[in-house]
């Protein structure tokens, strides 16, 4: 896993954070969703 913080780029970055994690939560949901209802 790589971390790369670039000083001075401010809110596009940010915002490009918010983006992976909220489609990261959304995929997450999507596996427990497919695992519970193939229970």
């Amino acid at each position: 896993m790589k971390r790369v913080v670039v000083v001075g780029s401010g809110g596009s970055s940010d915002r490009l954070v918010t983006l992976h994690s909220r489609r990261a939560a959304a995929r997450y949901l999507a596996t427990i969703a497919a695992s519970r209802s193939a229970s």
